[in-house]
């Protein structure tokens, strides 16, 4: 009994087993496919999620290098880091390059654009002159900062074969030495106790030390005196005020159009340099609201007695149509005058206000 009842259960067991093997089959085979279902899925969610994050975050290119502004520029005067250039043609074969002197508000607390600085309530700019000599070549005045901007539109006029540094104020001989490295074929001018960077007032001595001795080493630059270059022989006359390291000024009388080229020498504000009635009362005090004058360098040309005479005398001698100053508004006949004045008649009233 024992050994059939063994035998029978043995049996039976074995055609549970067979029995139920299919099942199990199809139990396991639903099971896999669960856990690959479910593991799609979470792959699946896993992908939407990184996508998402994806899509809210910036897309940068990977192989795009950052780009240089064409304003960008670092300097010791303000603006400090960058500056637009404004070109205009003043007339034939004369240009005007525009730069802003600071991004500073008024003194009433009335922000100004980042076209000038607020100087007792006026914009200010600084300009840079250019002309094109006979040769073809450019002559260029107080140069202003080398932006990439400025450059291309300066290379665009053609080949500079001069660079004036006119006076001892830094804002007109500051720039230089980056413009000259430019274009290593100029000739440079400078007034002078320019380059006689041991002298001169502590801050001015120490900015201007390096890198005038670098440019007196590697490019001789050229002292200017009364007597014009025979390379501009006929194309400019040319007055020198020197007043020491403190100050001094080259002047220029380009013949062929009559246009007086100062830095310091003349400068005048109209209602587009004097926004408000603040800035106006402030030029209007200074005499140079609708008018030309120079109220710090007339003391120190009236403080040079004789020769103060001579230089001024020699400047009103010229047969002067326009004034092109380094800053303010530019004084032109006609139409263009925002002064509603005769240009001779307002050089002679600010030149013989020295002269009292």
């Amino acid at each position: 009994m024992m050994v059939t009842f063994a035998q029978s259960s043995s049996t039976s067991s074995f055609c549970l087993r067979s029995q139920a093997w299919p099942y199990i089959r199809q139990t396991s085979s639903k099971t896999v496919l669960r856990h690959k279902q479910r593991h799609t899925q979470r792959n699946a969610l896993q992908l939407t999620a990184v996508a998402r994050r994806e899509m809210r975050q910036p897309v940068i290119a990977s192989a795009a290098k950052p780009t240089t502004k064409p304003t960008k520029y670092k300097s010791l005067l303000p603006p400090f880091s960058e500056r637009e250039t404004s070109v205009k043609q003043v007339s034939p074969g004369i240009w005007t390059f525009e730069q802003p002197m600071g991004y500073l508000t008024s003194l009433i607390g009335n922000p100004f654009p980042l076209k000038g600085v607020a100087f007792l309530g006026q914009k200010a700019v600084a300009r840079m002159t250019v002309v094109r000599l006979r040769d073809g070549s450019l002559w260029v005045h107080s140069p202003v900062a080398l932006t990439e901007q400025c450059e291309t539109e300066l290379r665009r006029l053609g080949r500079v074969s001069h660079v004036v540094l006119p006076c001892t104020s830094p804002e007109h001989w500051y720039y230089g030495p980056k413009l000259i490295d430019a274009f290593p074929e100029a000739q440079v001018w400078s007034a002078p106790e320019l380059l006689t960077s041991e002298k001169g007032l502590p801050y001015f001595r120490d900015i201007r030390t390096p890198s005038l001795e670098a440019l007196k080493k590697n490019r001789a630059p050229m002292v200017l005196s009364n007597s014009p270059p025979a390379c501009w022989k006929g194309q400019f006359s040319v007055a020198v005020f020197n007043g020491g390291p403190l100050y001094s000024e080259v002047v220029f009388l380009h013949k062929s159009s009559g246009s007086l080229i100062s830095s310091d020498l003349l400068l005048g504000v109209d209602d587009q340099c004097a926004p408000s009635e603040f800035a106006r009362s402030v030029a209007k005090a200074n005499g140079i609201y609708l008018q030309l004058g120079s109220p710090v360098v007339g003391k120190l040309i009236q403080s040079r007695g004789s020769f103060s005479r001579d230089f001024l005398n020699e400047v009103l001698a010229w047969s002067i149509k326009r004034v092109i100053p380094t800053h303010g508004a530019l004084f032109f006949p006609g139409s263009r005058n925002p002064f509603n004045k005769d240009v001779k008649t307002a050089v002679r009233n600010a030149l013989t206000k020295y002269l009292s």
